[in-house]
């Protein structure tokens, strides 16, 4: 079954996979892809195309293809670069940060999904650790640091608190990487609280 509903600037079908993402879109009045990446420096803001002049432009563009030429000179550039550790770190922060100003201009605040079991035992890890201030997700949110939320923060004493669940075993290598780029930004103290062995 599929769930629809009509941009609000361009009155273009949208279609949902779920009756729940088709209501938050409603209860947000979210635009069409194509509305949501117009603004007011883009030539096209505030247009509305008609369906015969999409149609028509989606017929132009559909089946161009790169010469093999064009091909080759692409695969040239490309051929023989190797970034550096720092470089795709870069790469891969800005992407995440991106993402997350991408969707909250369109949607508003990010609430990430977290564990509620873990916030009594973050909470008597900074008990233990003279900690007063802890931001979690129950209080006040998560922090984001470098595109990162975590799981607990104290602003005044700079340590991070982070509860590894059992899948956190398969990402162990990740894990590492997140936590050298925390430290690296906040020249923070960072305590794991690991939930498996």
């Amino acid at each position: 079954m599929e769930w629809k509903r009509n941009c609000p600037s361009c009155d273009t079908e949208i279609t949902y996979s779920t009756k729940y993402v088709k209501k938050r879109a409603e209860n947000i009045n979210a635009k069409c892809k194509s509305c949501a990446k117009m603004g007011e420096n883009n030539n096209n803001y505030g247009k509305i195309f008609s369906t015969e002049y999409r149609k028509n432009m989606s017929n132009v563009r559909t089946g161009m293809k790169l010469s093999d030429e064009h091909k080759k000179n692409i695969s040239k550039s490309r051929t023989g670069k190797k970034w550096s550790k720092e470089i795709i770190q870069k790469i891969s922060r800005s992407k995440r940060i991106a993402r997350i100003e991408e969707i909250e201009s369109k949607f508003g605040q990010i609430i990430p999904n977290y564990n509620s079991t873990a916030i009594p035992i973050i909470l008597q890890k900074a008990r233990e650790l003279g900690i007063s201030d802890l931001q979690h997700a129950e209080n006040g949110g998560e922090f984001r640091v470098c595109g990162y939320f975590v799981d607990g923060y104290s602003p005044s004493k700079n340590v991070v608190i982070e509860y590894y669940e059992p899948f956190h075993k398969k990402q162990v290598e990740r894990d590492k990487r997140r936590k050298q780029e925390i430290i690296e930004e906040l020249d923070c103290k960072f305590i794991e609280i690991l939930e498996y062995n």
